[in-house]
C-alpha cells in the first residue's frame, strides 16, 4: 500500500506514538560525476559552537570536493524539519533523533545516517530567584522552555527528572523554537527555565541570577542529540547514495580539524556562529569553549562515534517522554554504512 504522505506528518505533529553496495568501486567516478551538484540541506536556525564544524563541512569543505555551492534553508523547530524531509523538501536534513523515529513509527522511510555533531552542549538554565534546586522545576507555576514536546529538547530532560524522583508529567512546559528565542525569553521572564546551548548560558549568566540546574551530558553515558537524515527513497539512488558518503566525509574532516586546530575553529565560528559580535571572536576568548567541547563533551569524535546501540540506550528515554510508542525498527532507520564508507575512503 503506498504511505500516504500527510498521514505520516500529522503524526509527527501530534506526537503520535538502502543498501550502498558497490559504492566503493565506482567512488572516483562517481564523485567526478557529481562535480558541481548542489545539494539541498535543510538546517536548524541557530548556529552555536558545537554546529560550527558541520556547518563549516557544508558551506566550505564539501564544494572543495568538487560540489557546486550548497542549498541550505534553515528551519527554526525540530518538528517541521523532520516533516519536511518526510515530504522530500531537501537531500539532506539536520533534525533530532525522537521526531525521526516518530515518523518512522508513522509510515516515514527516513534514515539516520551520521551525527551532525555527539552528544549535547544543551544546559537547562533557571532564574535563581524562583528555582532553587532542580526539585523547584516541578512547582506550580515554574514555567520551563523547551523546543516542543516529544523532540530532543523536552526527551533530554526525562532521564534526569525520573532519576530524581521526579514526575515528568508535573512540569509545566512552553514551546518555543530556537534555543535563541528561549534565551531571550528566560532573560525577559517570560519563562523561569530554559533549555539553552552552554554557551548562551555563559552569556545569560552575566545579566543576573541564572544558574544552571541540568547538565544532560552529564547524565546520559552517551545523548544523541542532532543527526544528519535522508528519505529512503532519495538513497535509493546510487548517486545520491554518493553524495551522502560524500557530505559524511566532508563532516568528519570537519570534526577532525576542529578537534586539532583552534585557529581554524575560530576562523570558522567567526564566519557561521549566529551569536552578535562572533565574527570579532578570538581564539583565546573561545579557547574554553572549544576545551570543553573537544573534551569532556567529546562532540566531534575522529570516527564520528556513530553506532546503533548508542540509539538503542535512549529508546527507554523516548519512550517515557511518550515521543515515540517504542514500535520503530530501530535498525531500519539507523543505518550506518554510509559513516563505515566515509571511514574507509578517508583511512580510517
Amino acid at each position: 500500500m503506498m504511505l500516504n504522505r500527510r498521514k505520516v506528518i500529522q503524526g509527527i505533529g501530534l506526537g503520535l506514538g538502502a543498501g550502498i553496495a558497490g559504492v566503493g568501486t565506482l567512488a572516483s567516478q562517481l564523485a567526478f560525476a557529481e562535480a558541481q551538484r548542489a545539494i539541498k540541506f535543510q538546517l536548524l536556525g541557530f548556529t552555536l559552537s558545537i554546529h560550527v564544524p558541520s556547518y563549516a563541512a557544508v558551506h566550505d569543505i564539501l564544494p572543495s570536493m568538487g560540489y557546486g555551492t550548497s542549498s541550505v534553508t534553515r528551519i527554526k523547530q525540530i518538528r517541521i524539519a523532520t516533516q519536511n524531509m518526510v515530504a522530500g523538501s531537501a537531500d539532506l536534513g539536520e533534525t533530532d533523533p525522537p521526531t525521526v523515529l516518530r515518523a518512522a513509527e508513522a509510515g516515514a522511510d527516513l534514515k539516520i545516517i551520521g551525527h551532525f555533531y555527539n552528544n549535547t552542549t544543551l544546559v537547562l538554565v533557571a532564574n535563581g530567584d524562583k528555582v532553587k534546586s532542580v526539585e523547584d522545576l516541578a512547582k506550580p507555576g515554574i514555567r520551563i522552555a523547551i523546543a516542543s514536546k516529544g523532540d530532543v529538547t523536552h526527551v533530554v530532560l526525562v532521564g534526569p527528572m525520573q532519576n530524581r524522583g521526579i514526575d515528568p508529567d508535573k512540569l509545566t512546559f512552553i514551546e518555543m523554537a530556537g534555543s535563541g528565542t528561549r534565551m531571550r525569553a528566560l532573560l525577559a521572564d517570560r519563562v523561569d527555565a530554559s533549555l539553552i546551548h552552554f554557551d548562551q548560558a555563559e552569556r545569560v549568566a552575566k545579566q543576573g541570577n541564572f544558574k544552571v540546574v541540568i547538565e544532560p551530558h552529564k547524565e546520559y553515558p552517551v545523548w544523541v542529540n542532532e543527526v544528519w537524515v535522508a528519505n529512503g527513497a532519495w538513497l535509493a539512488n546510487a548517486k545520491n547514495r554518493r553524495a551522502a558518503v560524500d557530505v559524511l566525509k566532508a563532516t568528519l574532516i570537519a570534526f577532525r580539524r576542529a578537534n586539532d586546530d583552534l585557529d581554524w575553529f575560530t576562523d570558522k565560528y567567526r564566519k557561521f556562529a549566529s551569536f552578535k559580535n562572533s565574527k570579532d571572536a578570538t581564539a583565546e576568548q573561545l579557547r574554553p569553549v572549544w576545551e570543553a567541547l573537544r573534551g569532556p563533551i567529546n562532540a566531534w569524535p575522529k570516527d564520528m562515534g556513530f553506532n546503533v546501540e548508542n540509539f538503542r540506550g535512549l529508546l527507554p528515554a523516548y519512550k517515557a517522554s511518550g515521543a515515540i510508542a517504542g514500535t520503530v525498527d530501530l535498525d531500519s532507520v539507523v543505518q550506518t554504512q554510509y559513516v563505515e564508507q566515509a571511514l574507509d575512503e578517508l583511512g580510517g
